[in-house]
């Protein structure tokens, strides 16, 4: 069964589908050359963003909004080949800023490179904006309200598998100088880096594409974030992020008050992950956050996201940066015990 799933980042926004722009017609081609051939086509809207061409099925370019021609070069002579021409809508309706949409789909198990021609090339629901999801959404869709042990997949995606999903976070070369990107396993959470030439099964999604530049703020000790509508700790005169224990963990977000803020409390698993920077090798939380930047070698933060109905266990998040890997762990904080772990409070913005 195929159907789209909505997650939001935060906060509850609505979910809202908008109409397709009018996909172009009569396409034209003229061979120029033994290698190249002009396409051109009508354009029948008026409020498409683009057109993405596509050459037996793998998506080729895309062009500019009232863009209706494309020249195609490098061709084998003596060769037939299948062109599809569509309009996008990529800027002019996507998700609220804080939403994903996911595709949920029997999986199929494709190269890096396949993958990512595979959702770039969707069309479902007049929606074409899908791409690879980053790897810290990837597991964000994991179910952390499970036993010690459970099969921890989404209960509202019905297709996913044991095997790993592709993510588009790439991560750098391994031993034989191949080019490596991140997987997810989303039933037993973790991340691995493997080879762009394997093939892992593909999940699409859309929306809450935000630059690092545009997305975070930094005011009096406070990360604002836009894409996910949360404002983080980020100063030392509270108390600064420290190391406790699971139940001290809740009674210091209780208690600190930042230049009149108040309310604060300990992130979920999903909150925590999304201030995660993963890129090459290394894991790193965003350089916008000032304090974390004396903890670089290991943080260990306490997410308030319990296990199941034992209450007494909350998961905890391990970022190792070093030389060359990048681990994330998910393992329990039994309260009561002598483990302790950063905190670093949050709050969903007014």
């Amino acid at each position: 069964m195929k159907k789209i799933f909505y997650i939001l980042s935060a906060l509850s926004l609505p979910a809202f589908l908008f109409a397709a722009p009018a996909n172009p017609s009569n396409l034209k081609l003229v061979a120029l050359s033994g290698d190249s051939v002009s396409l051109s086509w009508l354009d029948n809207s008026d409020d498409e963003t683009g057109f993405k061409i596509f050459r037996d099925d793998i998506l080729i370019a895309t062009t500019a909004s009232n863009i209706p021609t494309f020249i195609d070069t490098g061709l084998t002579p003596n060769s037939t080949y299948r062109y599809t021409i569509k309009a996008t809508d990529d800027v002019a309706t996507p998700p609220a800023s804080n939403e994903l949409v996911w595709y949920d789909e029997e999986p199929k198990s494709l190269t890096y490179d396949l993958a990512v021609n595979y959702c770039e090339s969707l069309d479902v629901d007049g929606f074409t904006n899908w791409r690879l999801p980053e790897i810290v959404e990837l597991l964000a869709l994991s179910n952390y309200q499970v036993a010690v042990g459970e099969d921890m997949r989404n209960p509202d995606l019905d297709n996913i598998k044991e095997e790993h999903y592709w993510s588009n976070t790439l991560a750098g070369i391994d031993f034989f100088d191949k080019p490596q990107s991140w997987v997810a396993n989303l039933v037993s959470p973790s991340a691995y880096k493997v080879s762009k030439t394997s093939s892992y099964n593909v999940l699409c999604v859309r929306g809450a594409v935000v630059s690092e530049e545009d997305r975070f703020t930094r005011v009096n000790g406070i990360v604002y974030d836009k894409k996910t509508k949360l404002q983080w700790q980020d100063e030392y005169i509270s108390g600064k992020i420290d190391s406790v224990g699971a139940q001290q963990a809740t009674n210091y977000c209780d208690g600190i008050n930042i230049n009149g803020e108040i309310g604060w409390r300990i992130p979920n698993v999903a909150e925590l992950l999304s201030i995660v920077n993963i890129d090459e090798n290394h894991g790193r939380y965003f350089d916008i956050f000032e304090t974390t930047q004396e903890h670089k070698s290991y943080y260990t933060l306490t997410s308030g996201t319990t296990s199941g109905g034992d209450k007494q266990n909350h998961w905890m998040i391990s970022i190792h940066e070093g030389n060359y890997n990048f681990s994330l762990y998910h393992h329990f904080c039994p309260e009561g015990s002598d483990t302790v772990a950063n905190i670093r409070c949050v709050k969903e913005q007014p």
